[in-house]
């Protein structure tokens, strides 16, 4: 019979592999838009939005930390995370939105890099795994894809439909995290397992919600720019 510890290897596993490839493949999917797009300074921005972005997110589950509420944890980090990336889109309202878009992007990456260094640097100091190093590079990948697919289709359409990509990534994000949570909250192997299933289908869909994300901004900008 499996246990919750088993469980959990085989889905580090699978972030780690089949993870690594959804990431490498929605990165190809918004590098092709990327670089269709006119050339703008981001990072400076983005990096302040970062910061931002952490304090508060941080600020939001520190609630369910303090209470040990593990799935509680999950499902504010994915409303909390996936939300605060799109300051951007509030606080520079003056860019188009391809500008928009990348100050999200650069805004994901950055808080995935930064969170990703505090993180692995603890795993080194308390000397767990090492694997888990590479869960948590996976990880500032899937920060970045899952806010192309928020900020892409908020951006991209009009009506309910453009919350559709934050809800994505709003569950593709509680549930990457719910699996190592719920083993921490004293869950049974099957639930565990139960998580780690529709975690691995958000995995799945992922990509084709990037691409089309990524072609919903490159469509806006060129009617935009043909308007213009």
């Amino acid at each position: 019979m499996l246990t919750v510890e088993v469980i959990l290897k085989y889905y580090f596993a699978t972030v780690t592999v089949l993870g690594g490839l959804v990431v490498l493949l929605g990165t190809k999917y918004t590098l092709r838009t990327w670089r269709g797009l006119p050339k703008t300074k981001w990072l400076a921005p983005s990096l302040a939005m970062a910061l931002l972005a952490l304090i508060l997110a941080s600020t939001a589950e520190l609630p369910a930390l303090i209470l040990g509420n593990w799935i509680l944890l999950a499902l504010i980090a994915g409303v909390a995370e996936e939300s605060v990336k799109l300051l951007p889109i509030k606080l520079y309202r003056e860019l188009e939105n391809w500008g928009k878009w990348k100050l999200v992007i650069g805004t994901a990456f950055l808080l995935g890099l930064i969170e990703g260094v505090l993180y692995t640097s603890a795993i080194v100091l308390f000397g767990e795994n090492i694997y888990l190093a590479l869960v948590r590079i996976v990880l500032i990948g899937f920060h970045t894809i899952w806010a192309v697919v928020s900020a892409g289709f908020l951006l991209g359409h009009t009506g309910p439909r453009r919350f559709s990509g934050l809800a994505f990534a709003i569950l593709a994000h509680a549930f990457y995290d719910m699996p190592t949570l719920a083993g921490f909250g004293g869950y049974s192997a099957n639930a565990v397992a139960a998580v780690v299933v529709v975690s691995t289908v958000f995995m799945l869909l992922t990509p084709a919600m990037v691409k089309r994300a990524a072609e919903l901004v490159r469509t806006e900008a060129e009617e935009r720019g043909g308007k213009g």
